[in-house]
């Protein structure tokens, strides 16, 4: 009886289906209805293929199909797979389409500007989170208002639409045909006779016309309304109207057409006596441009405040008129401005002279050539027509200083002098110097200039440049000469800072020999044809002893990861010592801070020996000392690198680094460990996208140092593209693409 059971478990074993869902795919596993040309692929080499889409189905081995209803769909697959029968599945989701409604709100038929109120209805089996409206007159709303109101600006019959989008990326659209009806309004107009009607004194019979009024309606046919103030007409051409009083009276004309549109159109009568009169400075600026103002105020204005009448002519003295006000000239000087006030056949006139004021900044600098600081330039001002000034001296070289860097006098100097300097300061030559002036009249008028130029100042600088700055006694040092100075150099000489007698020498090299350890300071020396002075900064020179270089170490022999701790035991010379460099061989890994005797290191990437040098210094004053073989470090080391294929996502191969260990363990976080492995390099495939911390650890059971451990983590991810957008837009719409369903991004 057991061994049949054994039996019947060991049949269903083999023969029984396996049933899984990661070894088929399909090209869209998310979509909205129909969700049209899913392409699925099943199992390479696969035989008795059957693909079950419920409903539906295909014995193709990569078949395509398309799902017209929402749902979620578990599609099965059949095959045999290596003589096996294999079932596999993937699950499908087709969600529905939301259903776009909407109302037009009354009225939706008028004059324009005619603005219509829309209200969305809009229901779907998902929250909506999206109303696009599309008005026909080419205006939009992609704000997401569920109740938007337009108004029409153009006369039409327009079809709108809505665009629902819901929460899913589905969307649909709803057209409603002739939705609104925007009718053009009529243009009243108003003929007089006589034209304008216009004189100095009642009584005056004025003529009134509207017969040149438009209606654009299909009938054509107005009505009129007038409104004279004293009388009312309802005929196109109404009676003579006769205006006995003075004054500005006002004629009113409404026409509506066969819509109800209207439109008003209103004229002057005018029965006064003309009056020009302009008021403006008897002094203008012409073309001012100032630093902290807009640039270049060209135009004129003219201000006819108290003028009556019903047209006016500006004459402007340079040859030019028109009805404007103002004017641009195009040059200083004077000019003499009339104006001419006209009501119907009266007029009346009105002139003044004008002065078109320029102001012009300009200024020469006197700045001679010296090799010294300070020195005084002086700024002779050239303007024209100014009466105020302002100065602002600046310098854009820290080594150098103005003062004052402001002045308001006419003809202003000013101090070149050093700014933020020390030792080591090597000065600029020809440097710039900025100077803005600003120029005012006393009539307001203003004119700006920034003049740059490049100072004549050449101080000397004296610059010894030592081929080396420490080293073992007796230190042989050649020193260059750096230095700059536009005229010769006349003297020079040089101290090395150890008491021996200063050389005098100009000579593009001098060579010292320090003959005993100390810290001394070389200073340089020069002067120039035209007297001028620099004693460069100092320079400092280290002298030192040989040190007898020797360490300590401790333990010589470790596991992997142990601190070894070496200790400096160096005999100085006479001198101290000052840096302490270590390293190792064969990996070089060793290392130390140049300014610590000694060090406390673990040796973490290479088991076996390890030579140890110290290199130990005294001013520059070197020795070495290898010692071979100082540490030995047994292991184990566990390391490994990872490599993978973006067309084979799920598959990586493992390379280990693995010293001194007789066996380890391969763990890929996904479940699968692999013990007593002796397999440095391996190769895993998972089983889907996720992160994964892969762990090895190395084993020595020869000796007492423990298992070591690796991790590194594992970012499995399988990239689809995919774009959303709406179905259907408009010419010109703006459409929003989204790549928020794209896989493992």
């Amino acid at each position: 009886m057991i061994k049949a059971l054994f039996r019947a478990f060991l049949f269903l074993l083999v023969f029984l289906p396996i049933i899984a869902f990661s070894q088929i795919s399909a090209s869209d596993t998310v979509g909205c209805a129909p969700l049209v040309g899913v392409s699925f692929t099943g199992v390479p080499g696969a035989t008795n293929v059957l693909w079950d889409f419920s409903p539906g189905n295909s014995i193709v081995p990569n078949p395509t199909h398309t799902f017209p209803n929402p749902g979620v769909y578990q599609v099965k697959y059949n095959a045999t797979v290596n003589a096996a029968p294999v079932v596999y599945f993937i699950t499908i989701r087709v969600f529905g389409k939301p259903t776009p409604s909407f109302t037009v709100m009354p009225p939706a038929t008028g004059c324009v500007p005619l603005p219509v109120s829309f209200q969305s209805n809009s229901t779907g089996p998902s929250p909506i989170v999206n109303h696009n409206w599309v008005f026909g007159d080419g205006g939009v709303n992609a704000t997401n208002t569920l109740n938007p109101t337009h108004t029409f600006v153009v006369p039409g019959t327009f079809n709108v639409t809505l665009i629902v989008t819901d929460q899913n990326g589905c969307d649909s659209a709803r057209v409603i045909m002739q939705a609104v009806k925007a009718d053009p309004k009529p243009l009243a107009v108003i003929n007089t006779n006589p034209d304008p009607p216009a004189q100095c004194t009642p009584p005056m019979n004025v003529n009134f016309f509207g017969n040149a009024s438009v209606s654009y309606a299909t009938n054509q046919a107005l009505t009129y309304a007038w409104n004279f103030g004293t009388s009312t007409s309802t005929q196109v051409n109404p009676p003579q109207q006769t205006y006995t009083a003075g004054g500005t009276h006002n004629a009113q004309l409404v026409v509506t057409d066969v819509n109800g549109c209207k439109d008003t159109a209103t004229k002057k009568v005018m029965l006064i006596d003309p009056v020009a009169f302009f008021t403006i400075n008897d002094t203008v600026c012409f073309k001012s441009i100032r630093k902290d103002t807009i640039p270049f105020l060209d135009t004129t204005f003219f201000d006819r405040t108290g003028s009556v009448g019903e047209k006016f002519l500006w004459n402007y003295g340079d040859g030019t008129s028109d009805s404007l006000g103002y004017h641009i000239y195009q040059a200083p000087g004077d000019y003499t401005v009339s104006l001419v006030a006209f009501v119907g056949p009266c007029n009346n006139f009105f002139s003044k002279t004008i002065h078109l004021q320029q102001v012009i900044a300009d200024f020469s600098i006197y700045s001679p050539y010296t090799c010294y600081l300070p020195k005084t330039a002086a700024l002779t001002n050239l303007s024209t027509n100014g009466d105020f000034y302002e100065w602002e001296i600046n310098t854009s070289y820290i080594e150098y200083s103005t003062n004052p860097a402001f002045s308001v006098l006419e003809h202003p100097t000013f101090q070149i002098g050093f700014g933020q300097v020390n030792q080591h300061t090597i000065f600029s030559y020809d440097y710039p110097v900025y100077i803005l002036l600003d120029a005012t009249s006393i009539y307001g008028c203003w004119d700006t200039i920034l003049k740059p130029f490049q100072d004549t100042v050449y101080i000397p600088s004296a610059r010894p440049q030592p081929d080396k700055v420490e080293g073992c006694v007796p230190l042989f040092v050649t020193f260059s000469d750096s230095s700059r100075s536009l005229e010769p150099i006349i003297d020079m000489w040089w101290d090395f800072g150890d008491g021996s007698p200063k050389v005098y020498a100009i000579a593009p090299n001098v060579s010292h020999t320090y003959t005993a350890p100390g810290i001394y300071y070389v200073t340089q020396y020069i002067e120039n044809s035209a007297g001028c002075k620099d004693t460069s900064y100092t320079v400092e020179i280290r002298v030192g002893t040989p040190p007898t270089a020797d360490f300590t170490i401790s333990p010589t022999a470790a596991c992997k990861g142990d601190p070894i701790q070496i200790n400096d035991a160096t005999i100085p010379g006479s001198t101290p010592l000052d840096t302490w460099y270590y390293y190792s061989a064969p990996d070089n890994n060793l290392s130390s801070c140049y300014n610590s005797p000694g060090v406390n290191f673990p040796f973490s990437n290479t088991v076996g020996s390890h030579d140890i040098t110290l290199v130990v210094c005294s001013r520059g004053c070197c020795d070495t000392i290898t010692k071979p073989a100082a540490v030995t470090i047994s292991g184990p080391i566990a390391q490994f690198r990872v490599e993978m294929d973006c067309a084979t996502p799920f598959n990586y191969d493992f390379f280990g680094n693995i010293q001194d260990a007789g066996n380890w363990s391969w763990d890929f976080g996904d479940g699968v460990v692999i013990n007593n492995s002796t397999a440095a390099n391996i190769s895993h495939t998972y089983a889907s996208t996720g992160n994964y911390q892969a762990v090895l650890i190395a084993y020595n059971n020869t000796n007492n140092c423990a298992p070591d451990t690796f991790k590194r983590m594992i970012y499995v991810r399988d990239l689809k593209a995919e774009i959303t957008a709406v179905s259907a837009a408009c010419a010109g719409e703006e459409i929003t693409f989204s790549g928020a369903s794209s896989q493992d991004h």
